[in-house]
């Protein structure tokens, strides 16, 4: 009986000290959340440039906390392997700047290209940092915040070819009803030049009205490829074979397609029982259809 006692004390002992230590985790989660320290604009420079020319841009900075905030401001290359680099080509009116709490700075950035460069795609990136570490009021802030430069150095022809779909499908071809319907893209860039795909898929049952979905717009650089994966939901999920067109818009009126299709069951369970039953079906039926043809076969062979 003792035993049994002590047995049972150690186990709630045990389950409440757990307890309260996911807990303790949980609530220092939730403390400290992650919070931005600056707001920038832009956040992504997406600009044309001709070769021998300048050019000058403002970045407005503005300091979301409530102390003084040191910045280091340095241009980089891009991190991406395999593309042409523009930070050769930009300077800073400063690299450091001390910006008061909640107040907003300009730096200036400047681009000047020589008369002889070869046309495509030249990129970089704009890194503020502070200077020290900043914590306030023991919550974590952002340390450290890149502004990608995306230049397209040249006119681009707007007849070249500048997408190719590697892969346009879905995770599975076989949906039951309550399954999520996830169509996933590959894109790759062929031209010299960056641009911005904007695909939507449309799907269309085989006895009911199409549907349209846009998925999200993303910047592919030269060489590079892209990937969607997105959820859909679908307005009409009644069942049976649906067809799938892939429009991706690559800018000039470029646009490319690709289709596909999938089959949505109302009930899975029946259909897998149906393909199993089928499947059996088809073995047994080959199997006697391949008996009777050894059969015919041999009594061809004995014939004098």
């Amino acid at each position: 009986m003792y035993h049994r006692k002590l047995l049972m004390f150690s186990t709630i002992f045990l389950f409440t000290f757990y307890l309260l230590l996911f807990a303790q985790g949980a609530a220092a989660q939730t403390v400290n959340p992650a919070k931005p320290m600056i707001q920038v604009s832009p956040f992504i420079l997406n600009i044309s440039l001709s070769p021998g020319k300048k050019y000058e841009y403002e970045i407005e900075i503005k300091n979301l906390l409530k102390i003084p905030l040191p910045l280091h401001a340095l241009i980089e290359n891009l991190d991406e392997g395999g593309i042409q680099s523009i930070s050769s080509w930009s300077s800073l009116d400063q690299s450091d700047m001390i910006i008061p709490a909640g107040q907003t700075r300009i730096l200036n950035l400047t681009i000047q290209l020589p008369n002889k460069i070869a046309l495509g795609g030249y990129y970089g990136s704009l890194y503020l940092e502070p200077v020290a570490s900043v914590n306030t009021n023991g919550q974590l802030v952002q340390a450290k915040i890149g502004i990608p430069i995306l230049a397209n150095i040249g006119v681009l022809d707007p007849k070249a070819k500048r997408a190719e779909i590697e892969d346009f499908s879905f995770d599975r071809w076989f949906y039951g009803n309550n399954d999520p319907i996830t169509p996933q893209l590959n894109v790759k860039n062929i031209s010299l030049y960056h641009f911005s795909a904007k695909p939507v898929v449309f799907i269309k049952p085989f006895f009911a009205v199409e549907e349209r979905h846009e998925l999200d717009e993303r910047i592919i650089l030269p060489g590079k490829a892209r990937e969607w994966k997105n959820l859909v939901s679908l307005k009409n999920n009644s069942g049976g074979l649906y067809f799938a067109r892939l429009l991706l818009s690559t800018g000039s009126g470029q646009q490319v397609d690709e289709r596909s299709f999938f089959i949505l069951s109302p009930n899975a369970q029946i259909m897998y029982i149906l393909m199993i039953v089928l499947v059996l079906f088809a073995l047994i039926f080959g199997f006697k259809l391949r008996k009777s043809l050894r059969k015919a076969l041999n009594a061809f062979l004995e014939k004098p």
